[in-house]
């Protein structure tokens, strides 16, 4: 990688002014502006756009186009910038024009060969790509399987996990573009010996991760936290990587029919077993619940399909970080996204798409992203050769929930499925036509004559088409991501010390609807701006809240059904997120995995909400944000549990007070009380039962405060409340039941040396923890390696 030096010409006068957003300016000064030596800016916005503008248009010069057509064509290309119509893909705005000597894609697919060599040339070229700007894909699918035998050095292998491990901490520490760490994926195919270990790669804890977990888990607690210290640390394992499983069409069919499938070692060829793939399927979803890992690849769908146009030649095993976009090994492609809430022009005073406007900007898209090739200084000569031999490009769109808003048409409509449909066919047919165009004037791509269209008209690129999430670039153009919706109105957008508080056009769209029907306020404005939703707001119409719908209100049928309506009409693959509610259960994912595999989708990721981390907040009021509301969160109760029974003697008669705690934390955590004294259906008998429910509901409640420390609370609020009568004398004396329990709650915390007293034995208590003994009549007999053991008395039977 070198500097070269770049020819930008002098920026004609008469542009129009960029017309970014607040957020989008903050997002340019800290990441696309040049820098001098000393980190100073030294170059304006609109600078940028100019730069990156000519720069492309300047490839038109292999094709014999004057400098004045060649200004003319960057003029075009910086107003669709300028006015946020379109955007290519973020590293084509860091480095066009500059001469770093960076390419300018997203995303490549790299080979990982079975062996020592191929896997570290795997990992260097990974290492050049991410330092380069780009993302990676690779499938692991070749690698031969754990323990299989190495005849080289008569060894066994690792498996492909271990090497997984590997290419995940060399992105630790390469930066992309110097700037943060790049992206990856991880395929294995379904038929692969290692894919349960694959599988669970991302949700179960494993090496250090597993230790730190057993070591610390003694000392928390609380469930939640604990459940949060587990997240926590999944979070950060294989942190650097999504993982996809690909999934066949004999395993998908295997799954339906409840039959095994081959397992096969791909350094062989061998079936080395067969395994249900019920087993599998269950893992995958089960695992897609608990972390949003693996998603869910059909390989066999996209290489029938034409993201695949050259499917005599080469088959595809892997994706790119985002799974939208399938590639052959040593593949790339460029990408861009048209804003559709640019095409919108009001008639009547009814919105309505500019049909005329948007096909003007694909065919200058198409022509910009076919340069982008010409100019692009790939980071790896593999990649510029096959290039070049196919010139892969993907235009995509952003924008959508904006679009619909202002069309007055929900997301979850069949209106809305029609419309995907419509728009993404005149996009693919426009894009198309451009292709074809431009091959007319520069040939077509080298492959053409063995691809999918050799009996067609010739084209320029091999593919021209594809929806990515457009992460930076939606922010940039100032709407709402991809085709998903929104996931607010409002929201706040995190990313390491950045903060941006985004307004979409939906929200002003929303304030223009809620104006016009009358109910709009001051007040409204500002709770909508904060919330980032109405669903739970009064005095809104119901058609309105259909239309103004978030990611999470929606059901996942609908989010499968628009995706399956755009890659109807997509070359390459579609991006987009299942969002479900944090109360989504596996059954509700399968059914959603089925329903991408019967429709058009090529692929499916799940995100169920609150399963790991993430950088998106709805609404934009900070005040409460990382704060938790403990009235949410009650501790679900475990199974099984210890527990201690006194016995203390009340006015009531003898009560039987047990306390039990989390088997699996110990008595740091109790959670529950329960308190018998007198007969059934007697009225202190019903005030015991009342009494144990509210302190056992005081004690998993979440809150600031420890197990211990509440309890604590309830001994000290129960302690010496009393009536008309005692029991006992002196300290064993006892005022009421609740003093009574009070006593009990001390015994409890005691005996555990939460509060010292070394008075306390252990024959004062029962441990309610086994059978009852047959010798001492306790329930305190235990089964153990093998042996029952009473640890009240001596009774012991092996």
């Amino acid at each position: 990688m070198s500097r070269t030096k770049v020819y930008i010409a002098q920026m004609p006068e008469g542009l129009i002014a960029p017309d970014f957003t607040e957020d989008a300016l903050k997002l340019i000064n800290e990441r696309y502006l040049r820098r001098d030596r000393d980190g100073q800016i030294v170059e304006t916005v609109e600078g940028m756009c100019w730069r990156v503008a000519y720069h492309i248009a300047s490839a038109d010069k292999k094709f014999n186009k004057s400098d004045d057509e060649v200004n003319d064509l960057a003029k075009e290309f910086y107003a669709t910038l300028a006015e946020r119509k379109f955007f290519p893909n973020a590293p084509t705005i860091y480095n066009a024009g500059t001469g770093n000597g960076l390419q300018f894609s997203a995303c490549f697919v790299l080979p990982v060969e079975d062996s020592m060599d191929g896997i570290y040339d795997a990992i260097k070229w990974q290492a050049i790509i991410h330092k380069s700007g780009g993302g990676t894909g690779f499938s692991f699918s070749s690698l031969r399987p754990k323990d299989a035998l190495v005849k080289s050095t008569r060894g066994r292998s690792s498996g492909p996990v271990s090497f997984l491990k590997v290419f995940n901490t060399s992105t630790e520490f390469v930066k992309q573009g110097g700037m943060r760490r790049g992206a990856n994926m991880a395929i294995m195919n379904v038929h692969h010996p290692d894919i349960m270990e694959f599988v669970e790669s991302k949700g179960m804890l494993i090496d250090k991760n597993k230790v730190i977990y057993e070591r610390v888990k003694p000392f928390i607690y609380s469930k939640r936290a604990l459940d949060l210290l587990r997240t926590s640390l999944l979070d950060t394992q294989i942190a650097n990587f999504n993982i996809s499983v690909a999934a066949t069409d004999v395993f998908m069919e295997a799954v339906r029919n409840n039959a095994e499938y081959n397992l096969i070692a791909p350094h062989s060829g061998e079936v080395v077993s067969r395994i249900k793939a019920r087993t599998v399927f269950d893992a995958i979803v089960k695992m897609a619940w608990e972390t949003g890992d693996p998603g869910l690849w059909f390989i066999d769908k996209t290489n029938r399909w034409r993201a695949n146009p050259i499917p005599s030649l080469k088959m595809i095993n892997a994706t790119n970080p985002c799974g939208e976009q399938p590639l052959f090994d040593f593949d790339v492609c460029n990408l861009g996204s048209i804003n559709l809430s640019k095409f919108l022009i009001r008639e009547n005073d009814k919105y309505k798409i500019n049909f005329n406007e948007l096909e003007k900007t694909v065919r200058l898209a198409v022509h910009f992203l076919d340069n982008v090739i010409e100019l692009n200084p790939y980071p790896l000569p593999q990649i510029t050769d096959f290039a070049h031999k196919i010139r892969r490009i993907g235009l995509g769109i952003m924008g959508w929930a904006d679009m619909l808003t202002y069309l007055d048409t929900p997301y979850a409509s069949n209106d809305a499925i029609k419309l995907a449909e419509q728009v993404s066919k005149f996009i693919n047919d426009i894009g198309h036509d451009e292709s074809q165009k431009l091959a007319t004037e520069r040939g077509p791509f080298p492959l053409w004559d063995k691809s999918i269209y050799k009996d067609d008209k010739p084209m320029r690129n091999c593919t021209i088409t594809t929806i990515a999430p457009t992460g930076e670039i939606r922010i940039l153009a100032g709407c709402s991501g991809g085709i998903e919706p929104f996931y607010g109105l409002t929201e706040i957008h995190k990313f390491e010390n950045r903060i941006l508080y985004r307004i979409q056009p939906g929200f002003e769209r929303f304030l223009e609807v809620a104006k016009k029907r009358g109910f709009y306020s001051e007040k409204l404005e500002e709770e909508v701006k904060n919330r980032g939703q109405i669903s739970d707001l009064d005095g809104i119409p119901g058609d309105v809240r259909k239309v103004f719908i978030t990611a999470h209100e929606i059901k996942p049928e609908w989010h499968v059904k628009i995706q399956s309506a755009f890659q109807k009409n997509t070359d390459n693959g579609v991006s987009k997120t299942i969002n479900l509610p944090n109360s989504a259960t596996p059954a509700d994912i399968e059914k959603i995995y089925w329903l991408a595999y019967e429709t058009a989708c090529l692929g499916i990721t799940v995100f169920r909400d609150g399963c790991k981390g993430g950088v998106l907040t709805v609404g934009i009021d900070n005040s409460q944000k990382g704060k938790l509301d403990y009235r949410d969160f009650i501790r679900s109760r475990p199974k099984p549990a210890h527990g201690i029974t006194t016995r203390v003697e009340t006015p009531d008669g003898a009560a039987f007070v047990t306390i039990n705690y989390d088997i699996e934390i110990g008595p740091i955590e109790p959670f529950e009380i329960f308190i018998n004294v007198a007969k059934a259906g007697t009225d202190a008998a019903a005030d015991a039962e009342a009494m144990g429910r509210l302190a056992s509901a005081h004690l998993r409640i979440e809150s600031p405060k420890t197990p211990i420390e509440r309890l604590t609370q309830l001994k000290d609020q129960l302690r010496g409340i009393g009536g008309s009568r005692t029991s006992g004398f002196g300290k064993e004396k006892v005022t009421s039941l609740a003093d009574g329990v009070s006593k009990a709650i001390d015994f409890y915390l005691k005996y555990f040396g939460f509060i010292e007293d070394k008075e306390i034995k252990e024959k004062e208590i029962a441990i309610l923890r086994g059978n009852r003994c047959p010798q001492c009549r306790q329930g305190t007999l235990i089964y153990e390696e093998g042996c029952s053991h009473c640890s009240n008395c001596d009774y012991n039977v092996c």
